[in-house]
């Protein structure tokens, strides 16, 4: 589950309003109904620093305001619980990856929708979430056996 979310400050009015809507949308009620979207209503808190001590599977998203990347670094850099991490934010693509580069964690959305699990996505913890990461996954999927063609028996006749 997606724990945060980081929102840049010049987009979080829209952000808010975007997430009120896809809330609203929402339908609350018995997990074996097939209409039923969730079973427990979603909760979102809108925070100042979030706090890194636990990592429950459960139907909470915190979100923080930022103004520059140096403040979403000095966030995460405490997070023990390194599954999972979505930037929404103007910034060049570059600078984004660079902060992916210094916070090593399974999964990072940039201006990517955090509730739209692709089966896609490499999955597996880092830090206190797991130990295999994203590697695992790929080595999972990918055959890493050397294969090389000849054309030896086109020569015999």
């Amino acid at each position: 589950a997606i724990r945060g979310v980081f929102v840049h400050n010049r987009i979080a009015k829209k952000f808010q309003e975007a997430m009120d809507v896809f809330l609203s949308s929402l339908k609350v009620g018995d997990y074996l109904d097939p209409s039923v979207d969730c079973s427990v209503a979603p909760r979102i808190q809108y925070i100042r620093e979030p706090s890194f001590d636990s990592a429950p599977f459960s139907p909470e998203l915190w979100v923080i305001f930022f103004d520059n990347l140096d403040e979403v670094m000095q966030a995460i850099i405490k997070n023990r619980y390194r599954l999972s991490l979505s930037i929404y934010s103007q910034e060049s693509v570059g600078q984004l990856l660079e902060i992916a580069s210094q916070y090593k964690c399974a999964r990072l959305l940039i201006n990517d929708s955090p509730e739209e699990v692709k089966s896609s996505d490499p999955w597996g913890g880092l830090g206190f979430s797991g130990t295999t990461g994203p590697t695992h996954w790929f080595e999972k999927f990918v055959d890493k056996t050397f294969i090389r063609q000849g054309n030896i028996l086109g020569e015999i006749k």
